[in-house]
């Protein structure tokens, strides 16, 4: 009787965990577009706020900056208040962002707005994760992380062309005060509808639920063992998790300073074509980070390889960005643009296998903790990026124009990805297990 009634509950489970995991998605959409809103906006942003290459890429990183401000505190947020308060605030603030955004008459004003929709935003993705993690079963997790992203740069899709209609029909500064009342819109159904665990609701989780790490016995001691900052330092000192952290920073480089910065204004400078046209050929590169995020995510879980799929796809992302700089120094034939930029975008989309990789090298008490280092790490590379780019581009816009100027810059992207390979050789291979469990 009593496993009837556990079998009546988990089928409950199994409908509701889609209004929470798709609640919770549609934030991290929503994110993914505010994360790259500046690229196709270059023009209006520069006008209206007197930005060298270096100030807008610098506009454009303020979101990451809030990103890696944020990480740590997500992780402890999630792990305690749970998903649903904590992206309830968090839309509520970038509610508020998007509406400073709107409103900023000055470059430091829309920095600060930036800064603020990051701050709201950067909750989005761990709180994700952590529905996955309490909502889904454990093999689930890699092929769920995958469309996660996939749903996610539905997003950034949604930042390329579309939002280039969108500004040259209703301003950027219209568009950001619709975008502003979605996310109030966006709050109040996260905190209508969603629910930290099944238990919540009084229903039964699909599987057993990890227990956190046991305290040793002693009232101090134990204390200790179970701080904030103990359990951070232990997932810091896994040397399995550095080569996956490095991953995700160096190939996250290429993602931001393409989709957010300079994907479009690169191919609009070098060809001499107009920004919405230029534009498609950086939607392609997002469908690619898009559909790459899914497929990558399934062909790791049904293999139950980790290390060998990131092997191959930074390599892949390193050869196209060879290729582009150093044998085409800049300007590969128009006609192959759109097929480099989406082999690109699919291929960088190994930075997302590092999550996983982290989770299954951890204690499983520490799951919140350790994805957040990932996203610490690998938005330290999204925000460091554009910056570094713009400053390229502006010490050498004098001397070198177009594709020459364009290569010059973007050796940086070339570099990285090199690095993001020669990382990925020393991964631990985790057979889609917990290493922790494994050798405990």
């Amino acid at each position: 009787m009593a496993n009837m009634h556990i079998k009546a509950s988990q089928k409950k489970t199994l409908a509701y965990r889609w209004v929470v995991y798709g609640l919770l998605t549609l934030c991290y959409f929503l994110a993914n577009f505010h994360r790259l809103a500046t690229g196709v906006m270059k023009d209006e942003l520069v006008e209206a706020f007197h930005l060298s290459a270096a100030a807008f890429g610098n506009m454009g990183s303020m979101v990451f900056y809030a990103y890696m401000i944020m990480q740590v505190p997500t992780g402890i947020l999630v792990d305690t208040i749970g998903p649903r308060k904590t992206v309830t605030a968090g839309c509520l603030v970038t509610a508020l962002g998007s509406m400073m955004f709107a409103a900023a008459w000055t470059g430091a004003a829309a920095n600060m707005s930036r800064l603020v929709i990051g701050l709201g935003i950067s909750v989005s993705y761990l709180s994700v994760l952590k529905v996955q993690a309490g909502w889904f079963r454990a093999r689930e997790f890699a092929t769920l992380t995958g469309i996660t992203f996939l749903i996610g740069n539905m997003g950034s899709l949604l930042a390329q062309t579309p939002l280039r209609i969108l500004v040259e029909t209703f301003s950027w500064r219209g568009t950001f005060t619709v975008f502003a009342g979605v996310s109030v819109v966006m709050a109040v159904l996260v905190y209508a509808f969603v629910r930290n665990s099944p238990e919540d609701m009084g229903l039964s989780p699909l599987e057993p639920v990890a227990a956190k790490p046991a305290p040793n016995a002693g009232g101090k001691e134990a204390d200790k063992k179970n701080s904030i900052f103990k359990n951070l330092f232990a997932v810091a000192a896994n040397l399995y998790n550095w080569p996956p952290f490095i991953v995700a920073a160096t190939l996250c480089v290429s993602v931001t300073a393409l989709t957010g910065s300079f994907g479009s204004v690169y191919i609009r400078d070098t060809y001499g074509i107009g920004m919405m046209e230029a534009s498609r050929y950086t939607l392609l590169l997002t469908l690619g980070v898009a559909i790459g995020a899914a497929v990558i995510g399934l062909i790791s879980d049904l293999l139950k390889r980790r290390k060998s799929i990131i092997v191959l796809f930074s390599g892949i992302s390193a050869a196209v960005w060879v290729y582009i700089v150093f044998i085409c120094s800049g300007k590969p034939p128009l006609s192959a643009i759109g097929a480099l930029y989406f082999i690109s975008g699919f291929s960088l989309t190994a930075y997302t296998l590092p999550y996983t990789v982290v989770k299954e090298s951890n204690d499983p008490g520490y799951s919140g903790l350790s994805t957040c280092l990932v996203g610490l790490i690998g938005f330290l590379g999204s925000a460091v990026g554009p910056v570094a780019v713009g400053r390229i581009i502006d010490l050498n816009s004098a001397a070198l124009s177009g594709g020459e100027l364009y290569a010059k810059a973007f050796t940086l992207l070339a570099v990285c990805n090199i690095a993001g390979f020669i990382s990925s050789l020393f991964i631990k291979e985790t057979y889609g297990e917990n290493l922790f469990l494994r050798f405990k």
